[in-house]
């Protein structure tokens, strides 16, 4: 007879097991700090999650800030060569961050609204390990050098001001730029977006 979290205690080698940890707690009306925590008992490794959200800041309506951190151990998704079959990812992504795992990262971001106009920015600054060091979450842990360490950077800023045309469908007309840095590799973009965000609430696909 199945027993509901009788599996999570079933820690052995056949199993890819991840416990999780999230809880969040409103401090004011318009102020939340949220935190999520992850470990993995096969490989040791840990996963943390530190955030504040500050809704309508300034008694400015549709506005928000947020900053966040996250660090996530070496091997944290990693498997042994026998669990091939039980990667934590969905049509060859992951599924829990898209730097997989040994990583930090902090990200700032938010947007201020006066009346149909707006500023928006996404600030993204992550330190990385490479080379087989636990980031790749498809590759098993047995071949993970453990000895070798090597790091690499990446910076992503975005900022933007627009007008919104309609709230009904999100559409709005921004203008604005972006950069993205990794290692020493640089590129800057300025553009020019029309766009609709329209939200989907119907999840039977």
């Amino acid at each position: 007879m199945p027993i509901i979290g009788a599996k999570a205690l079933d820690i052995d080698s056949t199993n890819n097991i991840i416990y999780g940890f999230n809880w969040s707690l409103l401090l004011f009306e318009n102020l939340k700090i949220y935190n999520q925590i992850a470990l993995n008992p096969n490989s040791s490794s840990r996963g943390i999650q530190v955030g504040i959200k500050w809704l309508n800041p300034l008694n400015s309506s549709n506005s928000f800030l947020n900053i966040e951190w996250n660090t996530s151990s070496s091997t944290m998704f990693s498997m042994n060569q026998g669990q091939l079959n039980q990667t934590y990812s969905h049509l060859g992504h992951e599924l829990a961050h898209p730097l997989g795992s040994g990583f930090q990262e902090i990200l700032l971001r938010g947007q201020f609204s006066y009346k149909m106009s707006f500023i928006r920015f996404n600030y993204n600054y992550a330190k990385i390990q490479d080379i087989y060091n636990g980031n790749e979450i498809f590759e098993p842990l047995e071949n993970i050098l453990s000895n070798t360490k090597t790091y690499k950077t990446r910076l992503f800023l975005n900022t933007n001001i627009g007008i919104m045309l309609n709230k009904e469908t999100n559409m709005e007309i921004s203008i604005g730029h972006m950069t993205r840095k990794n290692n020493n590799l640089l590129e800057n973009y300025i553009f020019l977006s029309w766009r609709t965000n329209l939200k989907n609430d119907y999840f039977d696909q």
